[in-house]
């Protein structure tokens, strides 16, 4: 009898560790934060649009530094491909160049062609351009008219305020070259300009 016990005990304690080494620890799940991937709103620049656009800026002439304000008006088409976004315009642009040394002004009746490559960043473009011109010289009082080339490259960024209204900033880099017969050089210009456009 007191065997039997006795074994009895024996395996009630096994059991009693067996069951005790079963009991596992609690698992407790830490949460895991997700990152937040910004994002950006899709835009598609593809389409017909007008506008038109405002500049200042400086200019040199044979040694003589100025001054160049200017404004004028634009159409043109982009096509967007995805990431990158191309195009050209046709720009009217009416300037005049002054400086310190004298109370003359020089007018610049401009028409130009420009080619377009941007990156598509949504409602953001930021592109480069480049573009030659036909301009018309004449002094402030309509005399001495002259006929000139333009050569043109630029830098700058659109943004998309609605699917049809656009705002742009952009520097634009001009060398108007004066042809030999009236009696030749060169003036360059930098300006920095906004636009106005509205796409179709």
């Amino acid at each position: 009898m007191l065997k039997t016990s006795i074994a009895a005990l024996t395996i009630a304690v096994i059991g009693g560790v067996a069951s005790a080494g079963n009991l596992a620890e609690p698992v407790i799940v830490e949460p895991v934060a997700v990152p937040v991937v910004p994002t950006t709103i899709p835009f598609d620049w593809t389409g017909f649009y007008v506008g038109g656009q405002a500049a200042v800026g400086s200019v040199e002439a044979n040694g003589i530094d100025g001054d160049v304000e200017g404004y004028g008006v634009h159409a043109g088409y982009l096509r967007d491909l995805g990431s990158f976004v191309i195009g050209g315009e046709m720009e009217y642009a009416l300037s005049t160049y002054s400086d310190s040394a004298s109370t003359s002004e020089l007018d610049a009746d401009s028409l130009r062609l420009k080619a377009i490559a941007g990156y598509d960043l949504g409602q953001v473009m930021p592109y480069a351009t480049v573009g030659v011109g036909q301009t018309e010289l004449s002094v402030s009082n309509g005399r001495g008219l002259v006929d000139a080339d333009e050569t043109l490259f630029g830098l700058g960024v659109a943004y998309a305020m609605t699917d049809n209204l656009r705002l742009s900033a952009e520097y634009l880099a001009v060398e108007v070259e004066i042809d030999a017969s009236a009696g030749g050089g060169t003036i360059d210009s930098e300006t920095f300009g906004l636009r106005i456009s509205y796409g179709f």
